[in-house]
């Protein structure tokens, strides 16, 4: 949610054509919080709350499979287009790093 917040939607769905800019905006977010995006991706022994996602033993590849299959779940079930999009770059970002 911190970094949905850092993004203003009215922002992004007022300026359609400054679409490439607001994409950079947002993966200049993404790139300023990689460590904590990337983090449970990365890191075995990351402490983990019982709500996450992971579970434990899984395989940084199982890990990323996981993010993938979530973000898709939470992209098809966002109703507005914003946070589709928002989601959506924050899943291609991530799954750069792979």
């Amino acid at each position: 949610n911190t970094l949905l917040q850092k993004v203003s939607l009215d922002e992004i769905e007022s300026n359609g054509d400054g679409e490439n800019k607001n994409d950079a905006a947002l993966y200049d977010i993404l790139d300023q919080n990689s460590e904590l995006l990337l983090e449970p991706l990365n890191d075995a022994d990351a402490v983990m709350d019982r709500e996450s996602i992971y579970d434990p033993g899984m395989s940084r590849d199982e890990r990323f499979d996981r993010y993938d299959q979530v973000m898709e779940e939470r992209i098809e079930k966002a109703s507005n287009k914003s946070v589709r999009r928002i989601l959506s770059t924050m899943k291609d970002y991530v799954s750069s790093k792979r």
